[in-house]
């Protein structure tokens, strides 16, 4: 074999893969439409969990933009998935995005978990549309 042969067939074996990879993605495109949480005014809310979210799934990986997280449950009926975050860097604040999301009714929740003495963020509902 020469070496420009194996460099096409790496080149052809590594494109194969990727597009393998991303076959088997699913790309949840969510809409929060319900922020009710008691602690927390409406406008925090808003501000801290954007409306539009568009989520792509890929084995025990989940993304967004260019953040990345790690799935902890996908079955035929729920999907879980949670992003660890930086909230203050002066603080060193952290804190997790937590995600659920119903197969059957395409409903999903995120909670959000901040480290120290704040209450979590629990009500905070929308709708995904999956695509594979």
């Amino acid at each position: 074999m020469n070496i420009e042969y194996d460099r096409h067939l790496t080149a052809t074996l590594a494109g194969t893969i990727l597009i393998a990879g991303a076959a088997n993605a699913e790309t949840l495109d969510c809409t929060f439409t319900q922020y009710t949480d008691p602690h927390y005014k409406t406008q925090f809310l808003q501000e801290s969990v954007a409306k539009q979210q568009r989520h792509v799934i890929e084995g025990s990986t989940a993304k967004i933009g260019p953040s990345t997280g790690n799935v902890t449950q996908n079955d035929g009926s729920r999907l879980k998935w949670r992003y660890k975050v930086n909230f203050d860097k002066n603080s060193g604040t952290t804190g997790h995005y937590k995600y659920l999301f119903i197969r059957s009714t395409g409903k999903v929740k995120v909670s959000v978990e901040l480290q120290g003495d704040y209450y979590p963020i629990q009500g905070v509902w929308g709708t995904c549309v999956s695509r594979n």
